[in-house]
């Protein structure tokens, strides 16, 4: 039975995940999460795709990411899993599919939808039980969105704010704190069940794309 065709839209930001094969162990190290975060770097430029929020897990990865074109989406994800996939096996003298074959992805279409979705990627350890504070995680952009005095290990070369962020406030603090609160007002509510991706609720509020026009 063929698979149903992957719905993107170029110029929305898109909920991905990544998930090792058979629940399999993608990063043991921190020498692999920090390779995973160089790879996605490179293909969100080398594509010309923009990543909003990432956090890396042990089996799996969360992205919001916008891609330029329909196909830009499956290029930017092959281009950092493939390498990397490579990488993990030839050190561990592994051989078969480390991710699955097919990856999630969701196009996020509203302001509403993106804030939720955002939170959602940057909570992800604190509902898996990793910790209580979303700042202690090393390996998702919370540090950079919340300007945590901690240094970050995800570099800000890599992150490209949304529209959403940059409009939470006139400046960077104003924005930062006005980030933490509405984190911590999502994480203080109903929590989804571990690891499920949010059911992205239908709004009427168009998105405006990185650039600032508006997406159709």
């Amino acid at each position: 039975m063929p698979r149903t065709a992957r719905v993107v839209n170029p110029g929305w930001p898109h909920h991905v995940v990544v998930r090792g094969n058979n629940r399999r162990r993608i990063c043991s190290y921190p020498s692999d999460y920090r390779r995973l975060t160089e790879l996605v770097e490179d293909a969100s430029r080398r594509e010309r795709c923009f990543v909003h929020a990432l956090c890396l897990m042990s089996n799996h990865a969360h992205i919001i990411v916008t891609p330029p074109t329909n196909l830009g989406l499956s290029s930017f994800v092959r281009r950092f899993a493939q390498p990397f996939a490579q990488r993990r096996n030839r050190q561990r003298d592994g051989s078969g599919k480390l991710f699955e074959q097919r990856f999630f992805s969701q196009c996020i279409g509203s302001d509403e939808q993106l804030a939720i979705c955002t939170a959602y990627v940057e909570l992800n350890p604190v509902r898996a039980g990793l910790t209580a504070d979303p700042g202690e995680y090393l390996w998702s952009t919370y540090r950079l969105h919340a300007r945590d005095s901690r240094p970050s290990m995800i570099r800000s070369r890599l992150l490209t704010p949304s529209p959403w962020y940059l409009a939470l406030g006139a400046d960077d603090e104003a924005r930062s704190r006005a980030y933490r609160e509405f984190v911590a007002a999502v994480d203080a509510a109903e929590r989804r069940p571990d690891d499920a991706p949010p059911d992205l609720a239908k709004s009427t509020r168009r998105l405006e794309r990185p650039d600032r026009t508006r997406a159709a």
